[in-house]
């Protein structure tokens, strides 16, 4: 992860580093150490490291729960950004801050990325169907996930989008 936040690090950006429970406590607080010892990210303020492990099951729904927490904790630090990127400490930059800085600064802010369409297939209707249980959502360390025998009735009450 600091191998990850070297690259990608900006002044101007906000960062919420959160590991999930494949991490140990003494990783989470060597991160936190990390993130105090470097003068840059103690200057400007703007590098968090979120202390609590989260169970994740990147299938499941643990893991959008544990994305949209750390949006409510990165806007309870600090309120005033336009973007969330998530990332993996696997994943890399291909573009510097600024130049994704300034492709993202001649945008409009209520810009959705996320490409949907509501129109499902048969074998992908049998899908929502399935009764799915993220365990990860409730436990302390990330579990497999659970289907159900029976299926349901494809709810009614909204419009159900892919993407």
């Amino acid at each position: 992860m600091t191998r990850l936040l070297k690259a990608i690090y900006h002044p101007r950006n906000q960062y919420l580093l959160q590991l999930d429970d494949c991490s140990s406590d003494s990783e989470r607080m060597d991160l936190a150490l990390y993130v105090k010892s470097n003068n840059v990210f103690e200057e400007f303020g703007n590098v968090n490291v979120v202390g609590k492990s989260y169970a994740i099951n990147k299938m499941g729904s643990s893991s959008l729960s544990a994305s949209l927490h750390a949006s409510a904790l990165l806007l309870k630090v600090n309120s005033d950004w336009d973007w969330f990127f998530t990332l993996s400490a696997s994943d890399y930059p291909l573009m510097t801050q600024d130049d994704i800085l300034h492709a993202f600064m001649i945008l409009p802010t209520n810009i959705n990325f996320i490409h949907y369409t509501n129109k499902t297939l048969r074998n992908e209707q049998k899908n929502m169907n399935q009764i799915v249980v993220d365990p990860s959502l409730h436990d302390e360390k990330s579990s497999p996930l659970y289907f159900a025998v029976e299926a349901r009735d494809t709810p009614d009450a909204f419009k159900i989008f892919r993407g």
